[in-house]
Formats: structure tokens, C-alpha cells, sequence
């Protein structure tokens, strides 16, 4: 047992002879592929458009690090390009053709596809235009997709919108009276041409 015991002992200086003193390093190199955004679906808010409408182009975009991707915006007007890059577009004429075309950019410039989505400006009847006109005049602003849902409602609804905008805004009982006169009015010269208009075709 002695002689293992210095045999042992006289072999650790060699053992530590072929131990390298300094580590060895290695490097990896990690490639993270970067996927573009993905543009699903585009849609056009409120689907139906007058002339006064504030028109909205929504995206539905995915993507890892959606804070980071910008849209891009192309609107056309009868063909022609408008110079409005955002989301909103308004100011139309009647019976306008409408295009939003829109695709995503990320933050190391991967694009998606661009999708594109057309639609008209609608052309509101008279009495829609003489009812928003009736609003106007007695305080009380509203556009012609408001105006047209009132309308659909009937003349309680009417009534019953000016009283509660009136209250709101503090409008005096006297555009009360003036609005009342007018909508009397418009409601007589509605009956009025539908009744003529009835006895020419019959």
C-alpha cells in the first residue's frame, strides 16, 4: 500500500502537466428569422357613407411586436389620390367612389400585403337633407346618418332627440317654437308632393 501511495503521489505533477491552463472559448452564431406583419382583413366604417360622414379605413394586422408596426394609408377619390395619409377621410360629394388601400410595415421594414376596399357616397333624400337642415337651424348639429335614422324612427323620435339635445345645449323654448314650425312644414310638403305624386300615377 506504501508504494501506491507515492506512485500516486509522484504522478499528479504530470496529471497537471496536461491540464491546459486557460479555457477554451466557443461561439454560436443565432440567426432570428424576422416574419413580416400579416395584413388579414380591411373594412370601412360606417358602411354607409354621405357626404358629411367621417370615413374610417380599420386594419386587422398581426404581428410579434404589433406596437411597432406602422400602417400605411392610400386614399383615391373618383381615382384620383387624396392627400390624406391617416385613417380618417372626410369631405365627399354625393355619389363619390371611394378607395382605402392600406398594408403594414414593421420596425426592420418587412411589409405585408396591401389590401385595397372601394365604396360610394350615398345620395341622401330630400327630406333627410331638410330635417339636418331643421337641426342645424335650431341649434342642433347632427349629420345625414343621424338624420336619416331619426327620420326612419318617426316623429316621436324627432321630438323626442330635439328635447333632450335642447336640454343639453340650453337651447331657449323659442327654437323650440321655430323648429317645431318647420318641422310642420317640412311634414306638409312631404304629404303634399306624395299626394300629388300619387294622383299623377293613378
Amino acid at each position: 500500500m506504501m508504494i501506491w501511495f507515492i506512485v500516486l503521489v509522484l504522478l499528479i505533477p504530470f496529471t497537471y502537466a496536461f491540464i491546459p491552463s486557460n479555457p477554451v472559448e466557443g461561439y454560436a452564431n443565432v440567426q432570428i428569422q424576422n416574419e413580416a406583419p400579416v395584413l388579414h382583413d380591411v373594412q370601412l366604417s360606417p358602411t354607409t357613407v354621405y357626404k358629411d360622414t367621417a370615413l374610417e379605413c380599420l386594419a386587422n394586422v398581426e404581428d410579434e411586436q404589433l406596437p411597432t408596426v406602422a400602417l400605411h394609408y392610400t386614399w383615391k377619390v373618383n381615382g384620383e389620390v387624396n392627400p390624406e395619409k391617416g385613417y380618417r377621410l372626410t369631405g365627399f360629394s354625393e355619389n363619390d367612389e371611394i378607395t382605402c388601400t392600406v398594408y403594414a410595415e414593421d420596425n426592420a421594414h418587412q411589409l405585408s400585403d396591401t389590401k385595397s376596399l372601394p365604396i360610394s357616397v350615398s345620395s341622401a333624400p330630400w327630406s333627410i337633407h331638410a330635417l339636418s337642415t331643421v337641426l342645424s337651424g335650431v341649434g342642433i348639429d347632427t349629420d345625414m346618418a343621424h338624420a336619416r335614422r331619426l327620420h326612419e324612427q318617426g316623429a316621436a323620435a324627432i321630438t323626442g332627440y330635439v328635447i333632450d339635445e335642447s336640454g343639453k345645449n340650453g337651447t331657449s323654448v323659442m327654437f323650440l317654437v321655430i323648429f317645431g314650425l318647420l318641422f310642420l312644414a317640412v311634414l306638409n310638403a312631404n304629404l303634399f308632393l306624395r299626394y300629388h305624386l300619387k294622383k299623377h300615377t293613378s
